[in-house]
């Protein structure tokens, strides 16, 4: 991992991805932008209440660190499901600065396409992005606690091989900064859901000190569906950062107890390979 800092920017990459030439990725902060309280930053979510405005722009400066053109990203309308869109050429620029060009309700998406940056939105939900280096395709998934129990980093997989005939031996993946397992408290909806798989996932929850809570480890369920669907353990990379813990850096949903900012992470092929 390195956190990096330009021009009152901060972002962060995985080395794993910063060793391949042609691939351009990131994991933003809230640090910079033009966003006032209570988004005071880098706010990069169009959903929020901030001034559409602010958040286009804060989009804009972002992705213009990268090289990278606003027609030349796509984004989708999240919704904590386990859907997974195809992005082609056409879809270059949707969704990206407005919600109303989004090419699908979703919330992974593939593509082979070049220049073509995937990005998704976070705060405490994980950002996953997906690589491989033999058919140069790529993936991205925001996954929350609904889409994780239901299995998005694996569906997300398995479109890469449908799409691109990638072998899920040889692709990498990178977890991006979420809420950590000390703090992510759940409820008997989240228990009941985990306690829905098989296996040893009730592993994954530890006892809260509320009566009817729990803490659930939704890095490591990821990482466990991940490797079930064929992903080497020695291909999955973390950005071990916990957004609800790291004021400094990130923006929390579950901390602010109210409307917050949204990080963003993106993944592209720039066709320098």
């Amino acid at each position: 991992m390195e956190l990096r800092t330009e021009r009152m920017l901060t972002w962060l990459t995985a080395s794993s991805f910063d060793r391949h030439p042609g691939l351009c990725h990131a994991f933003s902060t809230r640090l910079g932008g033009a966003s006032r309280y209570p988004y005071r930053g880098l706010n990069l979510g169009l959903k929020t209440q901030d001034l559409p405005a602010c958040v286009q722009a804060n989009r804009i400066r972002f992705l213009s660190q990268f090289g990278i053109r606003p027609e030349e990203a796509v984004s989708l309308s999240f919704v904590h499901s386990n859907r997974v869109a195809y992005i082609g050429e056409e879809d270059k620029g949707k969704g990206y600065l407005d919600l109303g060009s989004v090419p699908a309700e979703a919330d992974g998406m593939v593509t082979n396409a070049k220049r073509c940056a995937l990005f998704v939105t976070f705060a405490d939900c994980p950002p996953v992005l997906f690589y491989d280096p033999y058919n140069q395709a790529i993936g991205a998934c925001h996954a929350g606690w609904r889409g994780t129990v239901s299995g998005i980093a694996g569906e997300t997989v398995r479109a890469m091989t449908m799409y691109f005939e990638s072998d899920p031996a040889e692709i990498e993946v990178v977890i991006g900064p979420c809420i950590g397992p000390d703090v992510f408290e759940v409820s008997t909806e989240v228990i009941e859901a985990v306690q829905g798989h098989s296996g040893n996932w009730m592993d994954l929850l530890r006892e809260s000190p509320y009566d009817h809570k729990a803490l659930f480890d939704i890095r490591l369920a990821l990482t466990w569906q991940l490797e079930g669907a064929g992903i080497r353990g020695e291909n999955i990379d973390h950005i071990d950062l916990c957004t609800f813990s790291r004021n400094d850096l990130f923006f929390s949903h579950r901390r602010s107890f109210a409307d917050t900012g949204r990080m963003g992470a993106f993944i592209m092929l720039d066709g320098a390979v």
